[in-house]
């Protein structure tokens, strides 16, 4: 008998710490999407992404709007806290590109000097940048160049806006970044 109350002690025993345990596991995992959650809505109260605006690579490059060779296939402005970002993918020789985004008149600023062309980027530095936040649902469209083999990048400053310039090698399909610049 006395092995009896023994052998119940022990197994009562290891069922309450198996018990204890998966309540353990289970308050952690709850406590970790719930901190989560919250650290997710601090930063995105510090930092709002505001949802994305429809917008035309025409808007920002006058030589394009009365260029019919360019097809536009998506374009999205994100406010980034007040920080104005936009995505552009659309069909263009690179000629054309190069030449419309160049000839941009830039507004005067006395912190941002402007460039006269556009100058090649290394594929490095165009892969591993990118706007904190911006790499979203709504920007999923840019960001597929990232999985070409071969592109050509170019960067170029105008005013207070600073234009990345990707280029699909195999097709005259562009992606096309512009942020604003701070003084």
């Amino acid at each position: 008998m006395r092995h009896f109350f023994v052998f119940l002690s022990i197994l009562t025993l290891l069922l309450s710490c198996n018990r204890m345990r998966k309540n353990a596991e289970r308050f952690g995992d709850s406590t970790k999407s719930k901190s989560g959650k919250i650290f997710k809505k601090a930063i995105g109260n510090l930092l709002p992404v505001g949802g994305p605006d429809s917008v035309s690579i025409k808007n920002f490059v006058p030589a394009f709007q009365q260029n019919r060779s360019i097809q536009q296939i998506n374009g999205v402005q994100l406010d980034i806290s007040m920080f104005y970002v936009n995505f552009f993918v659309y069909k263009a020789s690179r000629n054309v590109v190069l030449k419309g985004v160049s000839s941009i008149v830039p507004e005067k600023t006395f912190d941002i000097k402007s460039d006269s062309i556009c100058t090649p980027i290394s594929d490095s530095d165009v892969l591993f940048r990118g706007v904190p936040f911006a790499h979203n649902e709504h920007t999923q469209f840019f960001w597929h160049f990232r999985q070409l083999k071969k592109i050509k990048a170019f960067r170029c400053v105008k005013g207070h806006w600073q234009h990345y310039i990707i280029f699909d090698t195999n097709s005259d399909t562009v992606y096309h970044k512009i942020e604003e610049l701070r003084d």
